[in-house]
């Protein structure tokens, strides 16, 4: 009976540290996608401030008015 206990404890903890494992794993990927969304945001905008301002500049290039 004390080596049944024994194998049942050594079951449970290792399921306990598999699940552990599992979380860190997730938390690591759930921080590398939330790091990703930033990045690519931060590039959409970067780009999208320089289209927006290109344009601006053609429109007025067009208009008659020189801003540099």
């Amino acid at each position: 009976m004390n080596n049944l206990d024994w194998l049942e404890r050594f079951r449970y903890d290792s399921f306990v540290d598999n699940i552990g494992r599992i979380g860190e794993e997730i938390k690591i990927g759930l921080i590398f996608i939330a790091f990703s969304i930033v990045l690519s945001t931060l590039i959409f905008c970067y780009f999208k401030y320089r289209y927006d301002k290109k344009s601006k500049n053609e429109n007025n290039f067009k208009n008659g008015v020189d801003n540099d």
